[in-house]
């Protein structure tokens, strides 16, 4: 009787544990996951807040910190972070935030990344004392070395901000064509030292200047120049001229030379003109003289009409002297200049006797109005003009 007792016991216990074991496992809610989520987010948390209560150091890395933060940014204690820069630029501005409330004791970058701020969007002296730009606390906050790009950054920006403690300072400038112009030694210099790494014009429509005497210092300068400009190039030499007339960016050009040199290279000239590329034309010794050939051929007709020539270094006009013109070519060589009033033009005349006589009347109101300085005859076997006549107007014009 016990035993069977005994038995029966033993087959209830076995019954009851063999309902246990295969009683089926219940899957978590999505509410219960999403709770088990917030507790180890709160543990870290709680950690945290343990740990700094008991002044431990507490080193996070940055997803964790911000993490932790963002499920209770009054309750999470100020940490130290250690990440890479790629990590930090990613999560700038939660980091700010976290700075600026003094959650943040310093930042430690593992790797070589740059950092970039937008100096649109960060105000302020990047290494002053007590800042109240949040990006530039959490700056302040980096105790390794590390790079920082600041873009969109003016000229005279550029050439007096100073750079947080440990952080290479390097800059993208963003202005007019003036403010680049007036600044270029001091941009050259930042260029040098590497703390430039581009500049862009705020309007392109402007033009940078610059002398030609300068382009070959500053032509790495000029080609970190993001998008497109345009370059006047002024004092410019004829033997510049030619290597500037094919430069793109090149859109004017200030010429200052002898009247020697510029007689050269009328047709270079007159090609430039004609596609507005000349802006003025400096004669430096007051004097130019061109044959008739240069003054009547066709593809000059831009150089003598333009009236772009500045005159003499002293702004007073310029002497153009035009030697062996014909009578039949005084007129459109008068034609030709009557348009540029800084040039005192006059002509040397070479023709035959028979013109000349048959001419009298034209070439004495020529010579009273300035433009015949001299008359030669060309051949005199054919002279229908006495020498007798052709010495008085000689005399009368020296």
């Amino acid at each position: 009787m016990g035993s069977a007792a005994s038995t029966l016991s033993n087959a209830t216990t076995t019954s009851k544990i063999t309902s246990v074991a295969t009683k089926p496992t219940i899957a978590p809610t999505a509410k219960t996951a999403a709770k088990a989520v917030t507790t180890i987010a709160v543990s870290k948390t709680s950690q945290t807040l343990n740990r700094a209560s008991a002044g431990a150091a507490v080193v996070m890395n940055i997803s964790d910190a911000v993490d932790a933060y963002q499920q209770n940014p009054n309750g999470f204690a100020a940490v130290s972070i250690t990440d890479t820069s790629t990590n930090m630029q990613q999560n700038l501005s939660i980091l700010a935030n976290m700075a600026n409330a003094g959650k943040i004791t310093g930042i430690m970058l593992t790797d070589k990344a740059s950092l970039t701020i937008d100096r649109n969007q960060v105000s302020g002296d990047l290494a002053g004392a007590n800042p109240t730009d949040k990006t530039i606390k959490l700056l302040q906050t980096v105790k390794s070395a590390y790079n920082l790009i600041v873009k969109n950054i003016s000229v005279s920006d550029a050439l007096s901000l100073k750079a947080p403690k440990g952080a290479v300072l390097q800059m993208k400038v963003l202005d007019s064509a003036d403010n680049i112009t007036n600044n270029l030694p001091a941009l050259l210099a930042l260029q040098t030292k590497a703390s430039l790494l581009s500049m862009e014009l705020t309007d392109k429509s402007e033009a940078l200047t610059i002398s030609a005497a300068q382009l070959p210092t500053y032509s790495k300068f000029l080609t970190s120049i993001q998008g497109s400009y345009k370059l006047t190039v002024n004092n410019a030499a004829m033997s510049d001229v030619t290597k500037l007339q094919g430069q793109a960016n090149v859109t004017s050009i200030a010429v200052s030379d002898t009247g020697a040199n510029i007689q050269k290279g009328i047709g270079t000239l007159s090609t430039l003109v004609g596609s507005n590329k000349i802006d003025s034309i400096k004669v430096t010794d007051g004097a130019l003289k061109f044959t008739a050939t240069d003054a009547t051929t066709a593809g000059n007709a831009n150089f003598f009409s333009a009236n772009f020539i500045n005159g003499k270094s002293n702004g007073s006009p310029v002497d153009l002297v035009v030697t062996g013109a014909i009578v039949a070519n005084i007129t459109t060589i008068n034609d030709l200049a009557s348009e540029n009033n800084t040039l005192n033009l006059t002509e040397q005349v070479t023709d035959t006797g028979t013109h000349i006589d048959a001419s009298k009347d034209f070439l004495e109101s020529a010579v009273s109005q300035g433009l015949v300085s001299r008359i030669t005859v060309a051949n005199t076997g054919s002279n229908a003009i006495s020498f007798t006549s052709l010495t008085e107007y000689n005399n009368d014009l020296d």
